[in-house]
């Protein structure tokens, strides 16, 4: 019979942990908040690039058996001036020998006639264009030869450059440089919520105002902002039906009417504003409640309107975030 030891545990433990907390940070976005942190480009360990503090990126995945992780850098914008002041900060003709330079004229389809001496090639008429064709290209119009030229343009900082390509960064420097970044969303969310205030309005005659605190459970849906920020917020713009608890009383009820049970279920309908910062939470909702059979004609408050206050934390839940990239 084989024996399991605490230290096949203990390793075991580990590597479920270790994986389970490396999954949960695929696909999340992160700032440098240290300066020059070195990465490299994935199919090159020998070139190393520095990264700006204040600078955005997502993590793709993991090596595997090492501590290096994939990450794209949020694209940098693609203006005509910035495109243009970029291409102008490089050239070509440095940067490349007059083979490299003829396979990129060659491989791209441009019939510059190639000269046995380079100062007499028309590559100084292509160069900033062409330069400047490939900064602005999407990443699935990226072929190999732009990628080469990217990393053939001499730049030492990561920038407009780096746009859709992939590097590697010590797991150490993102542990220890890097704080997590939200990026923007907006998507459709849904959830269930708790609404414990409602305020219930009096008509100044028989219905009086009141005040009411009883759980109210509802499926809540609707459109969740969430902005760019270093902290996890969002605005979240909601409907809601479920279930509410209400209090029967003599200020409540008809004369008349029934008192046989303190308290009654019915439908809650209702709609409003949420706002939240990480777990906290606080909202605003308009609603109203139904209640079923003789209580609807006996309960003063039917179908009237009601203010719901929610402040909180993890009032609303819901697992739908759907984070896109911005801009560097």
């Amino acid at each position: 019979m084989k024996i399991i030891t605490s230290t096949t545990i203990t390793t075991l433990f580990f590597c479920i942990s270790f994986w389970g907390n490396s999954q949960a940070i695929i696909g999340k976005s992160y700032l440098t908040v240290a300066n020059n942190i070195t990465v490299y480009h994935v199919d090159d360990l020998e070139k190393e690039f520095l990264v700006p503090k204040g600078t955005k990126f997502s993590v793709d995945g993991f090596e595997d058996g090492t501590d290096w992780v994939f990450v794209s850098f949020w694209d940098y914008n693609t203006g005509e001036k910035k495109v243009k002041k970029e291409a102008e900060q490089v050239s070509l003709e440095k940067l490349l020998g007059e083979e490299q330079q003829k396979s990129l004229l060659e491989i791209d389809g441009l019939d510059t006639p190639i000269s046995e001496k380079l100062e007499t090639m028309l590559i100084l008429d292509v160069e900033e264009a062409y330069i400047e064709e490939v900064l602005r290209k999407k990443k699935h119009e990226l072929s190999e030869t732009d990628v080469t030229l990217k990393l053939a343009l001499g730049k030492k900082y990561i920038g407009l450059w780096a746009n859709h390509l992939q590097f590697k960064m010590k797991l150490s420097d993102l542990n220890d440089k890097t704080i997590e970044y939200h990026g923007k969303a907006g998507s459709f969310t849904y959830g269930v919520m708790t609404l414990p205030i409602k305020l219930r309005f009096g008509n100044g005659s028989d219905r009086q105002f009141n005040f009411e605190e009883n759980l109210n459970l509802g499926f809540t849906f609707g459109y969740k902002k969430q902005p760019q920020s270093r902290v996890k917020q969002s605005h979240n713009f909601l409907g809601s039906v479920g279930i509410s608890r209400v209090e029967l009383n003599e200020n409540s009820l008809n004369a008349g009417g029934p008192l046989d049970d303190d308290t009654a279920s019915g439908i809650m309908l209702s709609a409003g504003y949420l706002y939240q910062y990480e777990a906290f939470q606080v909202g605003m909702f308009f609603g109203t409640d139904l209640l079923p059979g003789a209580l609807s004609r006996q309960w003063k408050f039917q179908g009237k309107p009601w203010l719901g206050i929610a402040i909180g934390v993890a009032l609303f839940s819901n697992d739908t975030d759907k984070i896109k990239k911005g801009t560097n």
